[in-house]
């Protein structure tokens, strides 16, 4: 077992990595849309139309993409919580620990179902197929488990610490010489 700490990390870590699957489909969607607007503006013949609504379509899909990372690391937060805060003995075992992990990533989903009601304007079918993956963070939070609490090393990417880009990017711009000569390139082939 891992500290509490330590889980709630690992949740945030599992919260990320589920809302990038997402994150990305709902950028597949923007820009399949927003070139299907574009295209459509120019055979029409407005293309100054066809840009403004792709730029709008594009403009809520970002809002998805961006709901959908922030409810699933809510869903990695409030799994690692519930995981931290039972008795260890619970989490011994697999039945009861994959149940703890499922319920609350499978009741935190809705926040998705509301995000994709929103921005389809309620559409009947992109609700209700959001409705039916609730089983797929809830089985993936399940799945995940034993990594999470720490008894499992089968998902080694929930034990890696992630590279802070700030602190990457500071030691870029700290070493001398480097930095100003690629920058200088990169502003001469500008011009």
């Amino acid at each position: 077992m891992v500290s509490r700490r330590e889980i709630l990390v690992r949740g945030v870590r599992f919260g990320v990595r589920l809302g990038r699957v997402g994150a990305v489909v709902w950028g597949a969607l923007a820009l399949a849309l927003g070139l299907d607007s574009v295209a459509a503006g120019a055979v029409m013949g407005d293309v100054r139309g066809g840009i403004s609504d792709a730029v709008w379509c594009d403009a809520w899909l970002v809002v998805g993409a961006l709901g959908t990372l922030a409810v699933a690391v809510l869903i990695g937060a409030a799994v690692a919580t519930v995981l931290a805060v039972v008795p260890e003995g619970l989490l011994r075992h697999a039945i009861p620990r994959g149940l703890l992990a499922a319920f609350p990533a499978a009741v935190m989903w809705f926040g998705e179902v509301g995000i994709v009601a929103v921005i389809t304007d309620v559409g009947y079918g992109p609700v209700l197929l959001t409705v039916l993956l609730t089983l797929v963070p809830a089985i993936t939070a399940a799945w995940c488990s034993a990594a999470l609490v720490g008894l499992s090393d089968e998902h080694a990417w929930l034990r890696k610490p992630v590279p802070n880009p700030v602190l990457l990017l500071y030691g870029f711009l700290s070493r001398p010489g480097l930095w100003w000569p690629v920058t200088r390139r990169a502003l001469k082939s500008l011009w």
